[in-house]
């Protein structure tokens, strides 16, 4: 054998003999002291509950006693004082709070007396009833006056000192454990919205994988528009709730402000909203049909739905994918600004040249404004339905005409601009026929020569 390749031998039996030393230390060491951690972190637990066999959860605090239950496969419900939907995750913190209390100290052994540390009675208790039979229950007492612990008191056992976090984790009211949304949804499950109230009544419905107009006019919808009223309705939280019946009238519900009627594949759900009163200002009363409670919703919440006719129109020019974006064309007063995409070098991001007037390195970012500038361009207002008054407004002989081809040559896209009026240009796009008023300033990005464009080269270093 070789000097050079008793040495590699040497070398590598030298490295597997350390490895193995390594191993052997970790199980020698490392493995117990894991093994002694996670016994000392179960000696330290207050109660050893495990989340998953909850099946029914009493809460006495703050003057009142919640109970709730879920059957198997079915979300948490408050079962009292009220029958209501609860919060999924204020439901599940309580439980994980009361499965994580860790003991700082064990104050007093089992039978001792409990009214010096506020457990008799205690100042909250919460008691879990487990699948299968069984109970655990934890009291909370007073605060430890030379820290920021608490006492606390796990079934019939001594006294603990656990951190001051539980007071906030486990003194829930009702309204910390009660679902406080109105309308729970999936915006991409709605198939259809029917608002009464704003500016204008409309129906929206969904249709081809976006959304339609249906009333009062038939048209494309605003994607951003019905994203914002979907996500208003998500986000309606009630501030406060409301349970006594017969409320109605004093809550202004006898007058309705706003009547939204949603479906998806649960159903029709309708929201009814109260029209306000001077004693509550800035605050409406709400109610979803076949509930009993009425919930105080901040007066701005609903904002979003009063939404006018031009708003909730779909007023895009252009609508194309980026990404399939492969070329682009710019004709202007007789000459044309051509633009291609190639590959980036080591599968990079693609890159952009000037193939017309020249061929030259084009700036990536540039190209990319003016493809966003054209797919986010907005009407301010329908100059012309038809189309049908084209040299009206300059666009039976454009003064600027914005092309964008896909790989195989067709057109994504296309942008016609006519003539200009102040502030305000008309324009007409390949999503209709229409003639569309827009801002000149929306048209910034659309350049207007190719050394707009071009990537100038870096300048050469001094000397």
């Amino acid at each position: 054998m070789k000097a050079r390749t008793r040495t590699a031998v040497t070398a590598l039996a030298l490295l597997v003999a350390a490895a193995a030393a390594v191993g052997l230390a970790f199980l020698g060491v490392e493995k117990p002291r894991q093994a002694e951690e996670a016994r000392k972190q179960a000696e330290e637990k207050v109660v050893a509950l495990d989340p998953a066999r909850a099946t029914a959860i009493a809460v006495e605090a703050k003057g009142g006693t919640v109970r709730l239950a879920r059957a198997p496969g079915q979300p948490w419900r408050v079962v009292a004082p009220v029958e209501a939907p609860a919060d999924a995750s204020a439901v599940q913190s309580l439980l994980d709070a009361v499965g994580g209390l860790a003991r700082l100290s064990r104050v007093t052994d089992p039978g001792a007396p409990l009214a010096a540390f506020g457990l008799d009675p205690p100042r909250a208790r919460v008691t879990i009833s487990l699948e299968g039979g069984g109970e655990e229950s934890i009291a909370l007492g007073t605060d430890n006056p030379f820290d920021t612990s608490v006492y606390v008191r796990a079934g019939q056992g001594g006294v603990d000192r656990v951190s001051g976090a539980a007071r906030w984790s486990l003194e829930k009211d009702l309204f910390d454990l009660r679902d406080k949304r109105l309308l729970p949804l999936e915006e991409g499950a709605v198939t259809r919205l029917e608002v009464k109230g704003g500016k204008v009544p409309y129906v929206l419905a969904r249709a081809g994988g976006g959304w339609r107009l249906a009333s009062p006019l038939s048209d494309g919808a605003d994607e951003v528009a019905v994203g914002r009223i979907l996500g208003a309705l998500r986000d309606l939280r009630a501030t406060r709730f409301v349970d006594a019946p017969g409320q109605d009238r004093d809550r202004g519900l006898d007058r309705p402000r706003w009547t939204v009627k949603l479906t998806d594949p649960s159903g029709e759900r309708v929201l009814v909203a109260g029209a306000g009163s001077r004693k509550e200002p800035g605050v409406l009363y709400a109610r979803v049909a076949g509930a009993r409670a009425l919930a105080a919703i901040p007066e701005t919440a609903l904002a979003p739905l009063d939404a006018d006719l031009l708003s909730l129109r779909d007023r895009s020019a252009v609508a194309f994918d980026h990404e399939k974006a492969a070329a682009v064309r710019i004709e202007a007063g007789g000459a044309s600004i051509e633009l291609q995409k190639r590959p980036g070098s080591d599968g990079g991001l693609p890159a952009w040249s000037l193939t017309a007037p020249r061929a030259a390195p084009a700036l990536a970012w540039k190209v990319s404004g003016l493809l966003f500038g054209l797919t986010s361009l907005r009407a301010t207002r329908f100059a012309d339905e038809t189309g049908a008054r084209a040299a009206a407004y300059g666009l039976d002989r454009p003064t600027v005409v914005v092309t964008v081809l896909g790989a195989g040559g067709e057109a994504l896209g296309k942008l016609e601009v006519g003539r200009e009026e102040g502030e305000t240009a008309f324009v007409r796009g390949s999503r209709s026929p229409r003639i569309l008023e827009v801002t000149k300033a929306s048209l910034s990005q659309i350049p207007k020569s190719a050394e707009d464009l071009e990537e100038k080269p870096a300048p050469a270093p001094p000397g």
